[in-house]
């Protein structure tokens, strides 16, 4: 009975050592601030400042709620963490081992022109309306490349990224 137990039990360890383990997304999303920026204590314009970054300052975001985004200020000085208005940062969707990104929902906070380029000289495409959902697979300085509900490229401080819902999602 001890080697049938010992048997079984080396087998269930083996087909577990063989089952690929799936990739999982990272837990913080990166992001660039666009403008000079002011960290504030609470997701409001009303509550106290953390902190003022400047443009072009790279950042670790953790968390997300309307229209807002909370970022890890550790490594600019013992601040903690602050939130940071959406529309002053553009956030890369993070990539796989193989290259491709890990997509990240979105949704759009006014109307918004759809082109089929990085920039105001691109086509239009298509205007698609406040709260579409989208889904951003790519970030070229201020736009947006997007795959759904259909393809093309649109301004960052359009779009909201849902961070609650990429990170439930992982």
């Amino acid at each position: 009975m001890r080697r049938l137990i010992a048997v079984v039990a080396l087998l269930g360890l083996g087909a577990c050592a063989q089952a690929p383990v799936a990739e999982k997304a990272p837990e913080r999303l990166t992001a660039l601030l666009s403008a000079t920026t002011t960290a504030r204590v609470a997701p409001d314009n009303k509550s106290a400042k953390v902190m003022v970054l400047p443009a072009n300052t790279l950042i670790a975001i953790e968390d997300g709620a309307d229209g807002w985004y909370l970022a890890d200020l550790d490594s600019y000085g013992d601040f903690g963490k602050g939130w940071l208005p959406h529309d002053f940062l553009t956030i890369d969707p993070p990539r796989k081992k193989d290259g491709t990104v890990w997509p990240l929902p979105a949704l759009l906070q006014n109307e918004s022109i759809l082109r089929d380029g990085a920039g105001t000289w691109a086509g239009k495409v298509d205007t698609l309306k406040a709260g579409t959902r989208v889904r951003v697979v790519e970030r070229q300085l201020d736009w947006y490349r997007i795959d759904q509900p259909k393809p093309g490229w649109l301004r960052h401080d359009n779009a909201y990224i849902d961070v609650r819902t990429y990170l439930n999602a992982r």
